[in-house]
């Protein structure tokens, strides 16, 4: 599953059933879209070609229901499963926030081992074999101000109970999900680079950052290579979900910034892989962009494929159907593959931004217009109130909530089961080249399309990166969940070489000015000037409001420094130092937001700065938005009070016992 702050998941699968209806052809069928005209023959998709699985026209859910319940000390990210010769069953969980994952034992939910994997591990999967546990991290953690950054990978050998920390290339941050190759051999994990030792004076071309996946050698134990997913001038913003297909034939990838699957042949990959010279380090030579050739040619090495479903994460493919996840539609969307050589690009074939495919026939393009998710960029469509639409809400994030364990045991009898179908709304096929096609569709689980709050609106902006110039970008790359990815970036809005580290966006409504330099008067203007300079766009004025109205509504997660929601005695302890005059914290850090919306000078300018105040930023969630000062300088809260010195030009801290200093920093870090 993912965290609880964005939702929840649970890994299935999606059965299927024929419901012996004939297959109907229309001429809706057969239209193509106005920029590709081809002679009649091109433009009819080869029916007789298509298997019996992809005539479906419903879907059917299986509701499984909840076995037993289990307790962890902190927000679980994900969850895997390995049982060994016996039977045993063990349940293997990253805690995201607390930066391990931990081993229960199936059966009684006892915590039997635990490994420290590094910050904020995001997602985890397991080989084939059972042996090892592959992590990635969402963020990294160096220090800001230094040249070389990047996330981490982690790898745990159940076997010996050993882990393995591996770093990827400068600049690779926010890793998503993970596929293991068939065979076990490869980890191929989604990302990002961010170009953040550049000033950020374009967009285009990936300048300030690219889209990619990295392969890792789960054996030997290290990174052998990466993949960019962009084109020259199409990007593949927020790459987030990525999946093997059983055959072993395909690797796909879910773009869900910018709504699309893109489709790679597994064996080109492995090739690559296999013969890559031992001079060729990783990232060398692995753009593969598509290449616009005349007559018969390969299978380009990315087949990009748009279903317009917001939200897509979560991807698996059996046989030649891909299956994703529309999370802020509430929706399952299935792609049909058909591959069948020779291969040949259709007269004026170019890579560019497409639209959203419409449904095939009338009355489902009318029951997809029943929402104002028809168009995330136009608010102003239509609802007909005889329409059931269901609101689509943020749930409460859960410090210590538990997670469920599902029995999907066929001892249960046929009566435990529920088979729930979903119809599905044909869409447009796809016929990228000859000898390519799709057919896709999609089935909403509630029989609509929801209907978003102003709130949740803001929040699918906040994450959609086809409103940046080229589709490289969105918000969430450099603020995934609103907070920071742990770098510097050079905005060029108080001067040039003198990068900032960026903050957190909880509270910033109500923590005017805005950016650590106080540049932007309040939030709202830096919503603005954010879209405009870093997504180099616009948008209308209910989009901007939206987009607000998601970052005023931001939950403070609950520390895990918390004992059972409470402070501990230590920093009980620390409460009373921190509001002393011994120490003279909350002078700029005030209950309750824990700032004076001032500046200060904490002597941490630098040579190209033309201030030297700046903005006192919230405490609020400070566990979590290493790390410090507008320098990135400082990792944790501990350097940054002895070695940054940072409240103590006058040695006022230095008269503090260790506990004492320990209760202090306790208390800080369960804010």
């Amino acid at each position: 599953g993912e965290s609880t702050n964005n939702g929840n998941y649970s890994k299935g699968e999606v059965e299927t059933k024929d419901n012996n209806q004939p297959n109907e052809e229309s001429s809706n069928r057969e239209q193509l879209s106005n920029e590709e005209k081809r002679p009649n023959e091109e433009k009819r998709f080869n029916e007789e070609k298509r298997s019996q699985e992809d005539k479906l026209s419903n879907i059917y859910c299986r509701r499984m229901n909840r076995g037993q319940q289990f307790f962890v000390e902190h927000i679980p990210s994900d969850v895997a499963v390995r049982t060994d010769e016996n039977g045993r069953s063990t349940i293997y969980v990253t805690l995201q926030f607390m930066g391990k994952v931990i081993s229960l034992d199936a059966a009684t939910g006892l915590q039997k081992e635990s490994w420290s994997v590094g910050r904020e591990p995001f997602s985890m999967e397991i080989t084939p074999n059972g042996r090892f546990l592959v992590i990635a991290n969402l963020l990294p953690e160096h220090q800001a101000d230094v040249s070389f950054i990047t996330c981490a990978v982690y790898v745990v050998d159940l076997q010996e109970g050993t882990s393995h920390r591996i770093e990827l290339l400068n600049g690779i941050v926010g890793l998503k999900q993970i596929a293991i190759s068939p065979d076990g051999k490869y980890a191929f994990i989604t990302g990002a680079v961010g170009n953040y030792l550049t000033v950020t004076s374009q967009v285009v071309g990936g300048w300030i950052t690219e889209n990619l996946f990295a392969a890792i050698d789960i054996e030997s134990q290290q990174l052998i290579d990466v993949f960019y997913l962009d084109d020259t001038t199409l990007g593949a913003g927020n790459p987030w979900g990525i999946t093997c297909s059983d055959d072993g034939q395909f690797l796909a990838v879910t773009i869900a910034g910018t709504d699309e699957v893109i489709l790679l042949p597994y064996e080109r990959i492995e090739k690559m892989l296999i013969e890559r010279p031992l001079w060729n380090r990783p990232g060398y030579g692995s753009y593969t962009y598509s290449y616009q050739g005349q007559g018969e040619i390969k299978l380009p090495f990315r087949l990009r494929v748009k279903l317009g479903l917001k939200g897509m994460r979560r991807i698996i493919m059996r046989g030649n159907n891909i299956y994703v996840n529309g999370y802020y539609e509430d929706a399952i969307g299935k792609i049909g593959v058909h591959i069948n050589p020779p291969f040949e690009h259709y007269s004026h074939f170019i890579i560019k931004p497409s639209q959203p495919p419409k449904p095939v026939h009338a009355e489902d393009f009318v029951f997809m217009r029943l929402s104002e998710s028809v168009d995330v960029h136009n608010p102003s469509v239509n609802i007909d109130t005889n329409v059931n639409v269901v609101p689509n809400n943020i749930s409460e994030p859960k410090a210590f909530g538990p997670f469920d364990v599902f029995d999907d045991s066929p001892e249960q009898g046929d009566h435990y089961w529920s088979d729930i179908p979903f119809r599905l709304i044909e869409l447009e096929p796809l016929h990228l080249l000859k000898g390519v096609d799709f057919v896709r569709s999609i089935a909403y689980l509630n029989g609509s399309k929801p209907q978003w709050t102003q709130e949740r609106r803001g929040e699918v902006l906040f994450h959609d990166a086809t409103i940046c110039m080229e589709h490289w970008i969105s918000c969430i790359t450099c603020h995934p969940d609103g907070r920071v990815d742990g770098l510097n970036w050079d905005l060029m809005n108080d001067g040039v070489g003198n990068p900032k580290n960026t903050k957190s966006l909880l509270l910033s409504h109500e923590t005017p000015p805005s950016m650590i330099s106080g540049i932007r008067p309040d939030a709202e203007t830096a919503v603005r000037a954010g879209v405009i300079h870093i997504l180099f766009s616009s948008l209308s004025e209910e989009d901007y409001c939206a987009m607000d109205e998601y970052l005023k509504k931001l939950r403070q997660v609950p520390s895990p420094f918390l004992i059972k929601g409470k402070l501990s005695e230590s920093a009980q302890r620390g409460r009373f130092l921190f509001e002393s005059s011994r120490t003279g914290c909350s002078t700029c850090h005030p209950e309750p937001l824990y700032t004076d919306l001032s500046f200060h000078n904490v002597h941490s300018s630098e040579y190209y700065d033309n201030i030297s105040k700046f903005d006192t930023p919230t405490l609020s969630e400070v566990w979590r938005t290493a790390p410090y000062l507008n320098t990135g300088h400082y990792r944790t809260i501990r350097e940054l009070l002895i070695d940054g010195k940072h409240g103590n030009q006058d040695g006022i801290l230095d008269k503090l016992s260790d506990q004492e200093l320990n209760d202090l920093i306790e208390f800080v870090l369960s804010l």
